[in-house]
């Protein structure tokens, strides 16, 4: 039990870098606010104060726990995470990729913790030898590692090759209270869109395994026949790597002014507010080279707007071909240009497809699934530990 708490919920740290615009921080979140209170008691922890995530008022703010740093590698730092964790009295620790990961499994044995749960939310990424030496070195004092989608939890498993490695997956969820069908104009009038206009969206921090520079290149062909298209881009350069992002999102501004699509392209940068402008769109885009569970699919499908997406990770197990969005295989520049025109072309089947699609979201995504199976894999975790005596 912690000091904050005199029940008898188990006590559950979510340790992640920051709460900036990302993934795996909303997903956290979403964890957080979706996990059964009768029987967790969940505290976000975070190595910055920057919170954009939590608004001033948002009640989950009561359990967020800040730790101030500029490097993990502080002994300092892992004095505080092991204060913190043990004052809390934490018993089961999910730490985030990946610098957290290492600093969590230094110290929540020590701290008392019963279940430490590491993360992957990705897949066919590089990482440095370096770094690699590390976590193989760290993991084995994780109990589990929770992926957001199969091909994550494979991925990782055959990175670092430890067979004694448990492995759960739990795909992200979707709050379909939040993003959900709206009246198109109202969207489009409060950012002055053209109403007539074929809007594709693209909802996507700038980093090169979202490849922009597809969608680009395919947009270029797919304006020269309809002139009537329109791309809005949402999304920033990431938080605390602003030299190399900055560098990149400079790259595709001016790949977006020599395929002639400056005109034609919104850039909002980062919103807070992005379920009024999924609605804005016609349909989405997401051309990745590797994922997890993206959030932008499930966002788009509870939104009603159908998404055209990638063939990686596990990309077709969340959407339907044909039926709820559309595959096309991973650099397939003609081929993503020949299905945006296809659906630019049939107003019904982009309506046809969202309503599937928001019907998909609500069935099989929803947050409180999410919730629910999280909190299974803690509990059965838990279980498994009171049963060895360990």
């Amino acid at each position: 039990m912690s000091d904050d708490n005199n029940d008898d919920r188990s006590v559950v740290a979510l340790i992640i870098h920051s709460l900036c615009f990302g993934g795996a921080e909303r997903q956290v979140v979403e964890m957080a606010r979706n996990l059964d209170p009768s029987k967790f008691d969940v505290y976000i922890v975070t190595f910055s104060d920057f919170t954009p995530l939590l608004d001033q008022g948002d009640p989950l703010r009561a359990k967020l726990r800040i730790i101030n740093t500029r490097t993990y590698a502080s002994p300092l730092v892992l004095w505080h995470l092991f204060r913190l964790l043990r004052n809390l009295h934490v018993e089961i620790a999910h730490s985030f990729p990946f610098d957290t990961e290492i600093a969590t499994r230094l110290v929540a044995r020590l701290a008392g913790v019963k279940i430490v749960a590491g993360s992957e939310r990705n897949d066919g990424y590089k990482i440095s030898r370096w770094r690699w030496l590390i976590h193989r070195i760290t993991l084995p004092l994780s109990d589990v590692i929770i992926a957001n989608s199969n091909s994550g939890a494979e991925y990782h498993s055959n990175l670092y090759g430890l067979k004694s490695l448990n492995y759960a997956v739990v795909h992200n969820g979707v709050n379909t209270d939040r993003f959900k069908i709206r009246p198109r104009k109202v969207c489009r009038d409060a950012l002055h869109l053209d109403a007539s206009a074929i809007v594709i969206g693209m909802f996507a921090s700038f980093k090169p395994q979202k490849n922009h520079s597809d969608l680009f290149h395919a947009m270029k062909i797919v304006a020269s026949i309809n002139d009537n298209v329109r791309l809005l881009l949402a999304g920033d350069s990431l938080f605390e790597k602003t030299n190399q992002t900055e560098s990149y999102k400079s790259t595709l501004l001016r790949l977006l002014e020599e395929c002639g699509l400056s005109d034609k392209t919104t850039v909002l940068g980062n919103r807070t507010d992005v379920e009024l402008v999924y609605p804005v769109c016609d349909l989405t885009v997401l051309p990745s080279l590797h994922e997890g569970t993206p959030n932008v699919v499930l966002e788009s499908m509870a939104c009603g707007i159908p998404v055209i997406l990638s063939e990686v990770s596990d990309n077709a197990k969340l959407v339907k071909d044909n039926i709820e969005g559309l595959i096309v295989p991973p650099r397939d520049i003609s081929g993503l240009a020949k299905k945006i025109l296809s659906l630019c072309d049939n107003p019904e089947t982009r309506l046809r497809m969202g309503k599937l699609a928001r019907q998909a979201a609500v069935n099989r995504m929803a947050n409180e699934k999410m919730g629910q199976k999280l909190g299974r894999v803690y509990l059965d975790l838990l279980r498994s530990k009171s049963r060895s005596g360990s």
